[in-house]
């Protein structure tokens, strides 16, 4: 079996003897969006937000688990039985923030100087320039024929 790439959306879980490699790519986003009747954004928002959803949970493992372990939704439904709904949500959770570089709200550094702290330019804010627009009356035209 290939190592797994978070960055494209990879994990692995293990269950009883075997290891599973889960990959959640295009495909299966367009597994999991009918079933669900989501779009993928409001996929990735649902998981991050709701950790109860049983039927969320087993229709993103059944989806990612299509490219290497084609099964159906049933038998998604014992594998997350048996590696447990933690296990699989926190896989599941990986893939996504590691994916789409999204991070689940907490206090771990957003906005505090580190390495690379924001900084401020003057004068970038919204007082910085004047409108520099043609008032309407002294506009031309550009590209087209006068019309008569």
């Amino acid at each position: 079996m290939t190592a797994v790439n978070p960055l494209r959306g990879e994990a692995q879980i293990k269950v009883a003897d075997a290891t599973l490699k889960l990959v959640f790519d295009v495909n299966a986003f367009c597994y999991a969006q009918p079933v669900l009747n989501m779009k993928p954004l409001e996929i990735l928002s649902a998981h991050l937000a709701d950790d109860g959803d049983m039927l969320l949970t087993r229709t993103l493992l059944w989806a990612a688990l299509q490219k290497h372990h084609p099964c159906h939704e049933l038998e998604a439904g014992e594998i997350l039985a048996d590696a447990g709904v933690p296990t699989v949500r926190n896989a599941l959770t990986a893939m996504f923030v590691a994916a789409f570089g999204l991070k689940k709200e907490s206090d771990d550094g957003e906005g505090k100087k580190g390495e690379n702290p924001p900084t401020t330019t003057p004068g970038t804010g919204s007082g910085s320039t004047d409108n520099t627009a043609k008032p309407a009356a002294k506009a031309k035209r550009s590209g087209a024929k006068r019309r008569n």
